[in-house]
């Protein structure tokens, strides 16, 4: 499945994927004594993209992690940078993730991963 999805893209030059599963990428190409870092940055899918890698195993490959989580806020500056916005994308305007998910998010996958780093 990993194939068919990179028919076409080269691991210099992804901008040609139509899309790719960095989680199925992990699977295919780390092993287990590999040091894996990632850093996560996608602006209000983490939740999704973390629960993704959990139920793909792609938690047990990493050793340090890096995520940005968004979650719904009062805080003048961050409503003014859409922040609230983004706290919604993972799972719809019905569900914003607050404060809360994202602490029991954090500790969740400081279980998991040896070093899990989260801002802000």
């Amino acid at each position: 499945e990993l194939r068919r999805e990179l028919r076409g893209c080269h691991d210099a030059d992804l901008r040609h994927c139509r899309s790719f599963d960095v989680g199925r990428f992990i699977l295919a190409r780390a092993r287990p004594e590999d040091y894996v870092v990632v850093k996560v940055d996608v602006e209000g899918f983490e939740y999704k993209l973390l629960d993704h890698w959990q139920a793909l195993g792609v938690d047990r490959l990493i050793d340090e992690i890096f995520v940005e989580f968004h979650f719904s806020t009062d805080n003048p500056k961050l409503i003014k940078s859409s922040w609230n916005e983004r706290a919604t994308r993972s799972y719809g305007k019905d569900h914003p993730m607050t404060k809360d998910n994202a602490t029991a998010y954090f500790d969740r996958w400081r279980s998991l991963v040896p070093a899990f780093h989260a801002w802000p």
